[in-house]
């Protein structure tokens, strides 16, 4: 299982900002706005590779293999599972109805979906939102 980032986490001005003033650069000046911005989404990216966790909430998808019991997700905290689309032969998808499939969360951020109704689809494709907190100001300050 492979996990794909949907819908990237937004980085708020504020990540920005607090990267200038740790570094000593004037708010004022943005002409390295954009190589900051890019240290910033792999500081990201380096500590979900250290601590197992995506640290701002994104939209993800995940290929599990075929219907065999519970099949946890990899990526997490998982806070919520959008939906469940079965893969049939070649690349068509069809979403499945919320009575074909089972969602299991953890107060400790894993996910499992067990699927119930398969239909003619051996691989499924599962939505969800993972992520330690919504916004930037919501990590923990040793994250930031």
């Amino acid at each position: 299982m492979k996990r794909t980032i949907i819908t990237p986490p937004a980085l708020a001005p504020a990540a920005l900002g607090e990267l200038k003033d740790w570094l000593g650069i004037a708010a004022t000046t943005t002409g390295e706005d954009a190589g900051l911005t890019g240290l910033l989404r792999a500081a990201l990216d380096g500590c979900e590779a250290f601590t197992g966790a995506l640290p701002l909430v994104a939209t993800c998808e995940e290929v599990l293999g075929p219907a065999a019991g519970w099949q946890a997700l990899v990526a997490g905290p998982v806070q919520a599972v959008s939906g469940v689309q079965g893969l049939g032969p070649g690349t068509a998808r069809a979403d499945l109805p919320a009575s074909a499939y089972a969602i299991d969360l953890s107060p400790e951020g894993g996910g499992r979906v067990r699927i119930l109704a398969p239909g003619v689809a051996t691989r499924f494709a599962v939505r969800f939102q993972a992520g330690l907190a919504a916004d930037w100001g919501g990590l923990p300050d040793g994250l930031r």
